[in-house]
């Protein structure tokens, strides 16, 4: 299980500060602009991470290289922070791995290449930031002048690209001419780009970075999220849009309203669940034909047995210590009012011990 241990070890105290401060400007900034992106600006939370290039997100946190961050001008930064917001709105991560197999196919039956998983993902990632470049470019953030590609440089309106949940798929349909791979050199380039030279912000190829900066706890928060408690970004999005609705660009309320709905609430999933299986169980009662029922004596009797209890185990290899204790706070709020009790193991080579949830009516 992870702990941030001293921050300050890893970046410097005063780093710390100037990044907090350079990213709440910018979220300022993004306001200014968009009251619907400065509003879900602050939902994420913000960690500083040395092993990504530029920044990245996971879908729901946002990482940032802090001397990346720090060569950018004011107006960069704003861009920036928009710019991987608009990736978790879009929700491209979660995405993503739906898109690699339609990428890779495309490729094979239209071009004969034979894209490896590295390389559909970047070529993914590349339209992805083409959604997003166009969405800024409408919201007048204007693209920073070093290796960035919208749709209007491919002689797409940057509205054809915003204009359904199928939007990726337009692009590359539109874009796959322009991609080239040098199947000996395993060079991909876009426009006479070399891939490299591609700014990727938000770049969703760095999982894997991610992950393992978190086991070595190489990463440090800077800015908590206001959805640190439920890090669901469709919550996120529609609580943003309701609040600033009335200063939405009707454009704008088409693109969001379009985004697809999964209709996932993990919290739902658990409260769900757990009713589920307390009903099953009778709430602590169960049948038994030594005890016929009264009301029909030839059905079986009910017979306490004591709280039902619920097992649940919980991989912590790639989680903070806060995050296991937000996560135990909305278990407990999920079964608040029921009768029964959760287990709760967290585990990742060894299991760290047991941590009991109650409520009793």
């Amino acid at each position: 299980m992870l702990s941030h241990g001293v921050s300050g070890e890893l970046f410097g105290e005063e780093l710390i500060d100037n990044l907090r401060v350079l990213i709440d400007n910018a979220r300022g900034d993004i306001s200014e602009r968009s009251s619907f992106l400065g509003r879900l600006s602050h939902y994420p939370s913000y960690y500083l991470i040395n092993t990504i290039p530029h920044v990245a997100t996971d879908g729901v946190n946002i990482y940032v290289n802090p001397n990346f961050l720090q060569s950018l001008s004011r107006d960069e930064v704003a861009f920036t922070i928009a710019h991987v917001v608009s990736h978790i709105m879009f929700e491209h991560v979660s995405r993503a791995s739906g898109m690699l197999s339609h990428i890779r196919v495309r490729f094979r039956k239209h071009r004969e290449i034979e894209l490896s998983r590295e390389e559909a993902l970047k070529v993914y990632n590349i339209l992805a930031d083409m959604v997003v470049n166009s969405l800024l470019e409408e919201l007048k953030f204007g693209l920073p002048n070093r290796g960035f590609l919208s749709c209007r440089r491919f002689g797409l309106p940057n509205n054809s690209c915003l204009s359904s949940p199928k939007s990726i798929k337009d692009i590359l349909e539109h874009l796959v001419d322009e991609i080239k791979v040098d199947e000996a050199a395993r060079v991909v380039e876009v426009d006479g780009m070399r891939l490299d030279d591609i700014m990727l912000l938000g770049d969703i190829t760095s999982q894997d970075e991610i992950m393992e900066a978190r086991d070595r706890g190489e990463i440090v928060k800077v800015l908590d999220g206001k959805g640190v408690s439920v890090a669901d970004p469709r919550l996120w999005v529609d609580t943003a849009f309701m609040e600033t609705r009335h200063e939405i660009p009707d454009w704008l309320r088409v693109v969001v309203e379009s985004l697809p709905r999964q209709g996932y609430s993990w919290i739902k999933q658990v409260t769900s669940y757990v009713e589920s299986i307390l009903k099953w169980e009778g709430y602590g009662y169960r049948r038994t034909w030594a005890r016929p029922s009264k009301k029909i004596p030839e059905a079986p009797g009910r017979i306490f047995v004591g709280q039902p209890r619920i097992l649940v185990l919980v991989d912590t290899t790639s989680i903070l210590d806060e995050d296991l204790q937000r996560f135990i706070e909305e278990i407990h709020k999920a079964i608040r009012g029921l009768m029964g009790k959760i287990i709760l193991i967290p585990w990742s080579t060894t299991v760290h011990g047991e941590i009991e949830i109650e409520n009793q009516r």
